[in-house]
């Protein structure tokens, strides 16, 4: 090798190993994503939220999420336990009702140990698109086979949509 070649392969070992570190000793997951997910077929609305794994993890790990409740009240919370071979996280919330479109709502994410240790944290928020109210009322399908749920329809034949009556602004 010449030796005019040399700063060159050690100026892209630098880079390449420096590549590979992590942004924060503290990051276990990063957010990648996060959605509401309207379901037309159940007539459900979600938030989803997924995490690329940036660490290995030590031990037993559990991601607690708290979503704030968009018909307000007490905010959903959902724990999940994190496998050490999991690449991607994928998270959840119960059924929603009330989503306002472009409102923000807060989402938190704990990362914990077997002894409830925090790890690592992670806060953020979703804004949907939609109102909750372009969802029907009930499911339009009903089986395997998305037979017609004539309890989804009125007497015309319409689609029963939901209502953004009462709810919180």
């Amino acid at each position: 090798m010449k030796t005019t070649s040399m700063p060159v392969c050690a100026l892209a070992f630098a880079l390449a190993v420096s590549a590979c570190q992590r942004p924060s000793e503290e990051t276990i997951f990063e957010l990648s994503g996060r959605i509401f997910v309207f379901n037309y077929r159940t007539a459900e609305a979600r938030y989803l939220l997924t995490f690329d794994k940036v660490a290995e993890l030590q031990g037993v790990v559990a991601a607690k999420a708290e979503f704030e409740n968009p018909q307000g009240g007490n905010p959903h919370r959902v724990s999940i336990p994190v496998l050490r071979e999991q690449t991607r996280l994928v998270i959840d919330s119960p059924a929603l009702e009330c989503v306002r479109k472009e409102r923000p709502y807060k989402v938190s994410v704990e990362f914990t140990d077997a002894g409830g240790k925090t790890l690592a944290k992670i806060e953020t928020s979703v804004t949907s698109q939609l109102d909750h109210s372009t969802l029907p009322l009930v499911s339009p399908v009903i089986g395997s086979g998305y037979d017609r749920n004539e309890a989804a329809y009125d007497a015309q034949g319409n689609l029963k949509m939901r209502s953004m009556q009462g709810c919180p602004q």
